[in-house]
């Protein structure tokens, strides 16, 4: 009797785990992607965002932009910032890359008179008009979220841990989403407000 009590203790806990993976398998499952680091004693996984296929998403649509004229000195001068806050602090270099790309969405809105008229101006305001204007499609903004998820990430998780790598993939991404913004507009709108 003894031995088939010590059985069932050996058992009990591997049981209600196996159960427990079962009953959330699919919750489990969606977490999974946003993982940036599981560590375990001395089991150390580390889960990367699909940011290379958020990458090419973003490049394709990018080529399929036009762009309006700049003044060129100004990007690589913002290019050049940007490379320094990432060899610096990558965390920095997302939240940087994320208000670049949040006061172009608000210019561009402003710009082509694209808010209500006594709008609160906000970013969230101003890609919802983007959008409205037809500006912004429903896979730019969901690229747009994406971005959005990985900033919060940065600002609000204090552990998180960003790579160079993650933070250069980022800038990429949005830089070319500012472009599309600035291209989308120009090609709609022509150049001109309102």
């Amino acid at each position: 009797m003894e031995y088939l009590v010590r059985i069932i203790e050996i058992l009990v806990w591997p049981g209600v785990a196996l159960i427990a993976l079962f009953v959330l398998r699919r919750p489990i499952a969606d977490l999974i992607p946003m993982l940036q680091r599981l560590k375990y004693k001395n089991l150390e996984l580390e889960f990367q965002r699909d940011l290379d296929k958020l990458r090419e998403e973003t490049r394709d649509a990018r080529l399929k932009t036009t762009l309006p004229p700049s003044d060129e000195s100004v990007v690589v001068d913002l290019d050049y910032y940007l490379q320094q806050v990432r060899e610096s602090s990558p965390r920095n270099a997302v939240i940087e890359a994320w208000l670049g790309l949040e006061s172009s969405a608000v210019s561009t809105a402003t710009h082509f008179k694209l808010m209500p008229k006594r709008a609160r101006v906000s970013a969230s305001s101003a890609l919802k008009a983007l959008v409205t204007a037809g500006v912004l499609s429903d896979n730019d903004m969901r690229i747009i979220n994406e971005l959005r998820f990985l900033r919060n990430k940065a600002v609000h998780e204090l552990s998180a841990i960003i790579s160079e790598y993650e933070a250069a993939k980022f800038l990429e991404i949005a830089r070319d989403v500012t472009d599309i913004i600035a291209g989308e507009a120009w090609q709609k709108y022509g150049g001109c407000s309102g």
